[in-house]
């Protein structure tokens, strides 16, 4: 008997076809325009009827000629407030590998011909010496006051890479540097600066806010309020920095240190923003619109702008003579009855390239809309078609709970579980397991601490051994036994393992 198989694909698997990554998604949908998405707000206003009771009990009195509101820089605070606390280690983790994030860069600048001239030599040119032989570790240290016993910012000055840019922050005198380009540079520095003390000093004000007192044998309950005096000001710890990577002008023709400073700090914000919280805040007032008329314009409109970004990726910029997981999938010996596929991908570039009539959307689809006045799901013509109400794309599902409650949307998830239980085997692809995916982690997790099913994880080679790799996903799903787990390395170019094997053949000799 023919053996099934569960797939489940996340943004990875797309990256192939120059769809963008998780974390450049996240960064890049606040550079798109929302000229075209404030129109279609207000047309979907001009479709409804004033006399209707859902005019009169749901929207507010003169919601016709009222102000719509976009989401606007000022909301930046709120995205690094929410970066900063909930991914403080990981920002300090990250800049304090500033040199692996600055080799990626330069690997992708090459790759795209961009600066033709390697920046290493552009380096020399300039500096008259290469970053192998600049350090700033002497130069530099933060106060013993920001760093704790988890978190030390200093690893920061041990990068090659960041000591270059101080070194032409101190020669901009003999340098060739426009007036915008030396406050560019300037800007770029301070920025991971202030990112790096945020989230440090993040990390001081939560653990005073846990230890006040080093000796304290009262215990008198008011002394829990006293550790909520200090606050990291958020207005400068990497707000300024979002604001100017998010909104500056062209820099196709500045000097090729400050592209590659704009593109190391793109790499940063782009793997540690978190914006989940902000849209959490927002989505309640999607369900009342009298409350606060401006926030259910902004969530309403942000994810109309979703929907057109993820439309435009695909218009625009994605390579359809890619191959990538989705032919190599389709051209398996596996028919469809033997493929159970589920998708956090918000696009149609999974029915185009791969044609079956399995595939579950699990986070929403571009074609999918949701009403949340009746907390019903559908087509736009069909959630239009008795009477027309403000509707929205339906995106970022594990964001916004209500969705979830929806009997269409409670269907999938009980329908894809159910069917990956039948399966022999669960193959996951370009999916990450992150925390904003509790809701399908929770379907993995059952299927196999439950059920007993076996996990395949198709990734790039990480440098780690399989064994460690499996038991740290083991704990990062909270799976009971990792042997359960079995990761399978992939080179990302050909998809190939070590053994010059492609993946799904792999899957397919099981």
């Amino acid at each position: 008997m023919s053996k099934t198989f569960g797939f489940l694909f996340g943004a990875g698997a797309e990256i192939s076809y120059k769809m963008p990554s998780g974390g450049e998604f996240a960064l890049d949908i606040f550079r798109e325009d929302t000229t075209k998405s404030k129109e279609k707000f207000k047309d979907l206003r001009s479709a409804i009827e004033p006399s209707n009771t859902y005019a009169s009990k749901w929207l507010p009195k003169e919601y016709s000629d009222k102000k719509v509101a976009t989401f606007t820089t000022r909301v930046f605070e709120e995205l690094i407030k929410e970066t900063i606390e909930n991914n403080r280690k990981l920002i300090v983790n990250r800049i304090n590998s500033f040199d692996n994030l600055a080799k990626a860069v330069i690997k992708r600048m090459d790759e795209g011909k961009e600066n033709a001239d390697q920046i290493d030599n552009v380096i020399f040119n300039d500096l008259k010496k290469y970053p192998t032989n600049i350090s700033a570790e002497q130069l530099l240290s933060f106060s013993s006051y920001l760093n704790s016993n988890e978190l030390n910012g200093n690893g920061l000055f041990e990068n090659r890479y960041f000591g270059v840019l101080l070194e032409y922050y101190k020669k901009l005198d003999k340098l060739d540097f426009s007036i915008s380009d030396q406050q560019y540079l300037q800007d770029i520095i301070k920025t991971i600066l202030q990112l790096q003390i945020g989230a440090m000093s993040s990390e001081v004000s939560r653990n005073l806010e846990d230890n006040v007192f080093e000796v304290d044998k009262l215990n008198f309950d008011f002394f829990d309020d006293l550790g909520g005096t200090l606050r990291v000001d958020f207005s400068t710890a990497g707000v300024q920095g979002l604001t100017l990577i998010t909104k500056r002008k062209d820099i196709s023709k500045s000097h090729p240190i400050i592209q590659f400073g704009f593109k190391v700090l793109d790499m940063i914000f782009s793997e540690v923003l978190n914006y989940k919280t902000l849209i959490d805040s927002y989505w309640y007032f999607l369900y009342t619109p009298k409350t606060d008329w401006a926030k259910f314009c902004k969530i309403s409109i942000f994810l109309w702008n979703v929907r057109q970004y993820i439309v435009n990726q695909v218009e625009d910029k994605v390579d359809k003579t890619a191959r990538g997981y989705y032919e190599e999938l389709e051209g398996s010996s596996l028919n469809e009855e033997q493929m159970i596929i589920g998708t956090t991908n918000y696009s149609n570039l999974i029915n185009e390239k791969l044609h079956s009539k399995n595939i579950i959307f699990l986070n929403g689809n571009i074609n999918e809309f949701y009403d949340p006045y009746l907390n019903t799901i559908g087509s736009e013509e069909e959630l239009n078609k008795v009477e027309s109400h403000f509707i929205v794309p339906l995106l970022f599902t594990q964001s916004g709970t209500k969705p979830m409650t929806a009997i269409s949307m409670s269907e999938k998830y009980v329908d894809y579980y159910r069917k990956l239980k039948a399966a022999d085997a669960i193959c996951t692809i370009g999916f990450g397991f992150n925390p904003d995916d509790e809701h399908i982690n929770g379907i993995i997790r059952t299927l196999i601490n439950k059920d007993n099913k076996e996990l395949y994880v198709i990734k790039p080679d990480s440098g780690k051994d399989v064994k460690e790799e499996s038991e740290e996903l083991a704990v990062k799903l909270r799976v009971i036994n990792p042997q359960k787990i079995h990761i399978i390395f992939i080179n990302p170019k050909t998809r190939k393992d070590e053994n010059g094997n492609l993946w799904i053949n792999v899957l397919e000799k099981l």
